[in-house]
């Protein structure tokens, strides 16, 4: 300090290393906050894709009571009959979500592999609901989590009053 004046070199130094300091300072609470919140993002994800798998359920069952009123149970559950209501219904966006139904004896009705339709329904928790409706007792709609090849996959399932059909959004 000479007469009031200070070094530029020792002042662009010093501002160099209060703003490295400061950067530092953004970044470790940056990453300290990605650590605390990313579990709960994820587990609010996870609960907001289930509640939208089941009001899925929910709706598209009430659009298959609808048509069994109207037109009979019989003609509302022809595999063409429910292709045309259930046609590309998933989670939007994501193209391994689609929607199925199943009989109460664990057929397939409708799916959207025309293959699968007539076969017997491969999936665990959808048998467990054939083997309730079988026994008297099963409940109208749920959503439930199963494994398949390694993975935890999430499915909503809709069973009308009547135990008419397993509609199984996953």
């Amino acid at each position: 300090n000479i007469k009031g004046r200070h070094d530029p070199c020792i002042v662009r130094r010093a501002r160099v290393v209060i703003d490295s300091l400061v950067a530092l300072a953004i970044l470790v609470v940056g990453v300290v906050m990605i650590l605390i919140y990313s579990p709960n993002v994820k587990n609010e994800m996870t609960t907001m894709s289930q509640h939208y798998l089941h009001d899925l359920a929910l709706s598209y069952g009430m659009v298959i009571d609808d048509e069994i009123d109207m037109l009979g149970k019989d003609a509302a559950l022809d595999s063409e009959e429910l292709a045309e209501h259930l046609d590309g219904v998933g989670m939007e966006g994501l193209d391994t979500s689609y929607i199925y139904i199943v009989s109460p004896e664990g057929t397939m009705l409708y799916h959207p592999t025309p293959e699968k339709i007539g076969e017997p329904v491969e999936n665990e928790v959808v048998k467990g609901v054939t083997a309730d409706i079988a026994k008297g007792k099963w409940e109208e709609s749920k959503v439930v989590s199963y494994e398949f090849k390694g993975a935890i996959k999430y499915a909503a399932y809709y069973v009308n009053e009547n135990a008419d059909y397993i509609l199984v959004v996953t």
